[in-house]
């Protein structure tokens, strides 16, 4: 398959694997080939580097399953990143 084609079933595989995370994780942003979840926000969580560290793991053998059945895409290597720590964002130029 082409690039757009495993990216849009990498992370619908992702997406999918968020549900049983529920309101623990909250997805960022997908941008290109980046998937990017937060734990601890906007919610806090006390847990929130083991619901990562899960998350992580749940992914990474989600992701195996999923290609298990479709012999039609390649093999995807995933890398994944954990950071822990004080959070500061914007949301856009709404300035008034």
């Amino acid at each position: 398959g082409n690039l757009v084609e495993v990216l849009n079933f990498v992370f619908t595989v992702f997406d999918e694997a968020l549900e049983p995370f529920d309101s623990k994780v909250y997805k960022v942003e997908t941008v290109g080939a980046v998937y990017m979840v937060s734990a601890g926000v906007p919610e806090p969580n006390p847990d929130h580097c083991k619901t990562l560290a899960l998350l992580a793991l749940s992914l990474n053998d989600k992701l195996d399953e999923a290609l298990s059945f479709r012999p039609d895409l390649p093999k995807v290597r995933i890398k994944m990143g954990l950071q822990s720590g004080s959070v500061v964002g914007s949301r856009g130029s709404g300035a008034s």
